[in-house]
Order: C-alpha cells, then structure tokens, then sequence
C-alpha cells in the first residue's frame, strides 16, 4: 500500500519509473492529498529532465533542489506548474543519455552509495 505508519510516523510514497517519492509526517494529514503532492512533484521532475531515472537525478541535484525550493515555502506547496515554475527557476538540465556511465549494467561511477 503507498500509505503506511510505523511507530506514529505515517509514509506516503509513489512510484514512477524506478523512482520513489517520499513523504512522511507526525501529524494527521490526508493520504490522498500527499499522492497528489508526490505525484504532482514527479511530473514536474520529470517535465523538466525529460526521463526520470537515478542517473538524471544525479546529474541534476542543483537543479531539482532550486524546484523543490520553488514548490514549497516553509513546508507549503504554492506553485506546481512547470509554466509557473520557468519563470523562477533559471538552471538548465543536464542531458542524460540511457547509455551515460554504463559498463556492463553497473555505474562507471565507481559504486557506492553515490557512484
């Protein structure tokens, strides 16, 4: 199920791709409302790399954390639009090719947590 609680703290995640999408809190809120958040915030990722995959999260941390920082203010989702949001966020997306840094299926990154 993509809500669940473990010791008071409620998890609310969607999946798309091979990506999660997490959101937890303490306090009783709407699943439903948290989906559509996650869901809303994968498509505006995905709008602006174009492919959603580990390796263009990577790449493109700055970018994804300026949109993150656009979305929410003090922990309040305001504009969710990637029209509303071109006019804020000024990075560009680093191009990601499906063979980027494949040797074999595993990352030439050099493993790790972090490649």
């Amino acid at each position: 199920p993509p809500v669940f609680q473990i010791e008071g703290l409620t998890f609310c995640y969607v999946q798309t791709n091979s990506m999660y999408f997490v959101v937890t809190t303490l306090t009783n809120c709407q699943a439903a409302v948290l989906i559509e958040l996650l869901q809303r915030l994968s498509r505006v990722f995905k709008d602006y790399l174009g492919v959603l995959t580990e390796e263009s999260v990577r790449r493109n941390f700055l970018l994804l954390y300026e949109l993150l920082d656009e979305v929410f203010d003090n922990g309040v989702p305001q504009g969710m639009s990637t029209e509303l949001l071109k006019a804020y966020v000024y990075n560009d997306p680093v191009a990601v090719s499906s063979t980027t840094g494949l040797v074999g299926g595993v990352s030439a990154g050099g493993g790790g947590v972090w490649g």
